[in-house]
C-alpha cells in the first residue's frame, strides 16, 4: 500500500491495463493507474467501491492470508481454489484463509499438487 516494490518489475511496464491500489497517490499513466485509498477506511470496501467505478466486474484476489480472509469475512467471493502441494513440509507456517459457506464442488490433482475448487454457497 505504500508503493514500496521496485519499478522495474514487469507489473509496471505498463503494457496491460494494471491498477495499483496504494495510500500515496492518485495518478494514470498510461496503462498503468494508481489508485489511491485512505488508510483509515476498510480497504475491503474501499477496493470494491473502485472496482465499481471503474466497471471492472471479475477480480482475482491473490494474496496473502489476511487479505484473501478479509473479502471472504466480507462476502466478497463467488469461488476459490485452494491448491496444496502434498510434497512440500512447511514449520510453522500462517494459517490459510477459512472459507465460509463453502462447497467443494471439484478436486484434481497435478503432479504433487492438490487443487480443491470451491463456490460460495449463501449467495443471497
Amino acid at each position: 500500500m505504500n508503493l514500496r516494490l521496485p519499478l522495474h518489475l514487469k507489473l509496471f511496464d505498463k503494457k496491460v491495463k494494471t491498477i495499483v491500489f496504494n495510500n500515496v497517490k492518485q495518478e494514470e499513466n498510461e496503462n498503468l493507474i494508481y489508485y489511491k485509498i485512505e488508510k483509515e477506511k476498510n480497504i475491503v470496501s474501499e477496493i470494491s467501491k473502485a472496482l465499481y467505478q471503474l466497471n471492472i466486474q471479475s477480480v482475482i484476489v491473490e494474496g496473502g492470508a489476511k487479505l484473501l480472509q478479509s473479502f471472504i469475512d466480507a462476502d466478497l467471493w463467488d469461488e476459490a481454489r485452494v491448491i496444496s502441494n502434498e510434497e512440500l513440509v512447511v514449520n510453522n507456517g500462517l494459517a490459510a484463509p477459512n472459507l465460509n459457506d463453502a462447497l467443494m464442488v471439484n478436486e484434481e490433482k497435478i503432479l504433487s499438487d492438490r487443487i480443491e475448487y470451491y463456490t460460495r454457497t449463501n449467495t443471497e
